[in-house]
């Protein structure tokens, strides 16, 4: 009987102690401590992955900087040069380049300005007078090349007699009528000049000039071999 009190009594004490332990262990203290190593945790692993975004990021700009470093220096080294296609187009009086796609071509001007002094007119070789040198090209162009605007298919030919408007015909004198051959073939050699000299002759016609400028004999010949020609 004494030694079942005795155990009895022995466990008692066991348990005593082990409730006094458990008093001493102190329980929110443990959950807090692992709240605070998971948050840590969580905190760390964020921050790491920002900063691998970050390096990703600034490698892609850095990337992008060097790639448009890379193309400004290969312009400066190899510049594109954009061929314009009418710089080396020739265009006569009345007409202007136009660019179609990558072709070049010469058109009648669309155009031209308007000229209200008088000083400015034009007298053409049909005793017509025109508000400017400009618009008598354009016209010969147009009739030239048959398009909507020609007013007479004779003005393909036209071309400027003398600058100012044209100047009332007179009954000419004997004395003028005399020095009509002569007076008609200084004209015509002079126009045939200043054609020549606005490049507005063709090639064969500029050479006849150039001909009639170094040989006197054919001065007067050449001039109206182009004059009837051109009125052909």
């Amino acid at each position: 009987m004494k030694l079942p009190l005795l155990l009895l009594a022995g466990l008692l004490c066991t348990m005593q102690v082990f409730a006094d332990d458990l008093d001493e262990f102190n329980l929110d203290d443990l959950i807090e401590e692992d709240f605070d190593e998971s948050a840590e945790e969580l905190l760390r692993q964020f921050e790491q992955k920002n900063s691998h975004k970050d390096l990703e990021r600034e490698n892609e700009i850095a990337a992008q900087l060097a790639a448009e470093a890379k193309d400004q220096q290969n312009s400066i080294l190899n510049p594109v040069v954009e061929i314009d296609p009418c710089e080396k187009m020739h265009c006569g009086a009345g007409r202007v380049c136009q660019v179609h796609g990558t072709e070049a071509k010469c058109v009648c001007i669309p155009e031209c300005p308007e000229e209200p002094e008088a000083r400015r007119h034009v007298c053409t070789n049909r005793n017509e007078t025109w508000l400017s040198d400009c618009a008598v090209y354009r016209q010969r162009c147009l009739c030239a090349t048959n398009a909507p605007g020609c007013l007479n298919p004779e003005n393909s030919h036209v071309h400027i007699d003398y600058y100012g408007p044209c100047h009332e015909h007179k009954t000419c004198s004997e004395e003028d009528m005399k020095d009509f051959p002569r007076r008609m073939r200084d004209w015509l050699f002079n126009v045939m000049r200043d054609l020549a000299e606005r490049d507005e002759l063709t090639e064969h016609y500029m050479q006849m000039e150039l001909e009639a400028e170094t040989n006197m004999t054919r001065r007067w010949a050449n001039a109206a071999v182009w004059e009837w020609c051109d009125l052909d």
